[in-house]
């Protein structure tokens, strides 16, 4: 069981790690956008980094929603692809058919038969008794506590 926690871990380490770093890079890029222009221009070096925080996000919106309008186009290209095909089946049929199917599980009397055989299986459990989760509390304590 160690070994399948083990195999989900280092991806999601490697995985947690590649986003810090992107995430890291991405705040530099910003800041010293921000500090280029506030050698450029003539604004304090805050403004500088709200400005090039605009500029970041605005270009990413604009990418998103780019990807967003190509995939948008791929799927309607893929649906006028499809074509289903019109059957001349009616309804009256298609009941037909769930008749006989519903008809070759049995009858109501068998279910009830296999539900009595359930229920005379199981043995109820009084508040009082220890509970089956073997912590050696009682029932209402433990795991039959409201």
């Amino acid at each position: 069981m160690l070994k399948n926690a083990e195999s989900i871990i280092y991806p999601g380490l490697l995985i947690g790690l590649a986003l810090c770093v992107g995430i890291f890079l991405v705040s530099l890029g910003v800041v010293g956008l921000g500090y280029t222009l506030h050698g450029m221009f003539s604004i304090s070096l805050f403004q500088g980094i709200i400005v090039s925080l605009a500029v970041t996000c605005f270009s990413g919106l604009t990418l998103s929603i780019f990807l967003l309008a190509r995939n948008l186009r791929k799927t309607l290209e893929h649906f006028s692809v499809l074509q289903l095909e019109d059957t001349e089946e009616t309804d009256e049929e298609d009941y037909e058919d769930y008749d006989e199917d519903y008809d070759s599980y049995g009858d109501e009397s068998d279910l009830n038969e296999f539900l009595k055989k359930i229920n005379k299986s199981r043995r109820s459990m009084t508040m009082n008794e220890l509970c089956s989760c073997g912590s050696g509390l009682k029932r209402k304590d433990c795991c039959g506590k409201f």
